[in-house]
């Protein structure tokens, strides 16, 4: 049989996330002096940076375990959204650079380029 932490509510769920992204001495320093919580634009900068690192990680590892993979690294190397998405949500605010890039992956992918 398995145990299963069955808390629920704000502050076992805020625990869990902060367990997750490595953010717990953070917390902890905050419990032993108040006056160590850094200011929101920090704090901000300190979550932001630890859940990009963490989704990378995971992703990357994700990627990478299954060879099904492989054309689909080609195309989408790094975790950001994909470029056709920014040209729907941005408008043509995308580079040429990056639509060219894009271009060179999928002709890649699709055995159509021709060097």
């Amino acid at each position: 049989m398995f145990l299963v932490n069955s808390s629920r509510g704000f502050i076992p769920d805020s625990c869990n996330v902060l367990k997750k992204y490595n953010l717990v001495t953070i917390l902890n320093a905050f419990i032993s002096d108040s006056h160590t919580l850094p200011k929101k634009c920090t704090w901000k900068n300190i979550v932001n940076n630890a859940i990009t690192l963490s989704e990378t990680i995971l992703w990357n590892q994700r990627t990478s375990a299954d060879d099904e993979f492989l054309l689909f690294r080609i195309v989408h190397p790094v975790i950001q959204p994909c470029i056709i998405y920014k040209v729907f949500k941005e408008g043509m605010s995308v580079t040429l650079l990056e639509l060219r890039v894009y271009s060179f992956r999928l002709n890649v992918l699709f055995g159509t380029y021709n060097p």
